[in-house]
């Protein structure tokens, strides 16, 4: 099994504003030094009004790296924009010239908390999810953006069954009461916002073996429901199943801070605060769960602002945010390890 070199890049606003031509140059030179055979580039946020904008910037990024005297051959492909408000997108890219990869626009997904996750148990086929998410949205017990109707999630909660009306639908009384069980646990959120900051998970198939990636980043340190976030990829099924996995990314907490595990409603946060009543778990509790361990801890952010020339301790790193998390099970289907697991320091390393 050849060494695989995978780096996780949180690249600040990366396309938010217009950049001279050796700002892709640079983050070209670091992926290529780094002679990482995938790449993970989180924050992608290309204004919308500019017409194909995101699509131009990954076609340069691509486009120098392929032209630098290494010779390498990359490809990759771009996420769906994320929905909040900022609609940030993920790239993956890889090196098509350094090992052998198998990669198909299907072995990527941002999963959908419906779909992939809280159904998931019910056994129905994807018909079947996807009729039942068809009905729960035209009877308004989903709304836009896996919004839940908290009037009529109350209503359940208080006896109600779920009224698809006069449409017709194969679902037992029994599936309809799972549902009903599903929806109150979630209405507690009021929102999935799992649902609005998803991971990007790819199956990346190496020398015929199944490695499952999930690149990730968190919403801004001060959100209140970031951990909701982090620890939905301890449920995605594609990560769970196999014996091997990876997740990588940006995920603005520190390794022993512990954060809100149940924010039953935004409005609602202060008052539950204060009567002790909000729940706290550490930080990556669901993701170690499921045999994850985190294999890097050191200092990655940078501050804003530094005093170049400063003595002693590296002044301009601030928090260890950026993580990875490998699975690593008696039961691999192949020997995958750490070796080496380090920050790329581009105010030293890069010159």
């Amino acid at each position: 099994m050849p060494t695989l070199k995978v780096l996780s890049w949180n690249i600040e606003n990366f396309g938010k504003k217009t950049r001279p031509t050796k700002y892709i140059e640079f983050i070209s030179t670091v992926i290529d030094e780094s002679n990482a055979n995938i790449v993970g580039i989180m924050e992608v946020r290309v204004d919308a009004k500019i017409k194909n904008g995101t699509e131009r910037l990954f076609n340069e990024l691509i486009n120098q790296l392929n032209s630098l005297p290494s010779g390498k051959k990359w490809d990759g492909i771009i996420s769906d924009p994320s929905f909040d408000s900022h609609h940030e997108q993920y790239f993956y890219i890889w090196d098509e010239s350094s090992m052998k990869l198998t990669i198909s626009d299907d072995s990527f997904r941002i999963p959908g908390i419906l779909s992939d996750l809280a159904f998931e148990g019910l056994g129905l086929n994807t018909q079947d999810e996807e009729d039942l998410i068809r009905l729960l949205e035209k009877h308004h017990y989903v709304l836009k953006y896996y919004w839940l109707n908290r009037d009529l999630i109350s209503q359940l909660d208080n006896g109600a069954s779920i009224d698809f009306g006069t449409d017709t639908h194969s679902f037992t009384d029994d599936h309809l009461n799972q549902v009903k069980d599903i929806l109150i646990r979630h209405r507690m959120l009021g929102i999935n916002h799992s649902a609005l900051r998803p991971p990007y998970i790819g199956e990346f198939v190496i020398d015929n073996k199944l490695l499952p990636i999930a690149l990730f980043h968190a919403p801004n340190p001060s959100a209140l429901w970031k951990t909701e976030a982090i620890n939905i990829l301890g449920n995605a099924p594609v990560l769970i199943n196999e014996p091997d996995g990876l997740i990588m990314g940006d995920f603005n907490v520190k390794h022993n801070e512990y954060q809100v595990a149940e924010v039953y409603s935004i409005e609602g946060i202060a008052m539950r605060a204060k009567s002790g009543q909000v729940k706290y778990k550490p930080a990556f509790y669901n993701i170690e769960k499921q045999d994850f361990t985190q294999k890097l801890k050191d200092l990655t952010s940078l501050k804003k602002y530094f005093q170049s020339g400063q003595s002693g301790r590296k002044k301009y790193l601030l928090n260890p945010y950026d993580r990875f998390f490998l699975k690593e099970l008696p039961n691999s289907s192949f020997t995958i390890s750490i070796d080496g697991a380090r920050v790329i320091d581009v105010i030293e390393d890069i010159s």
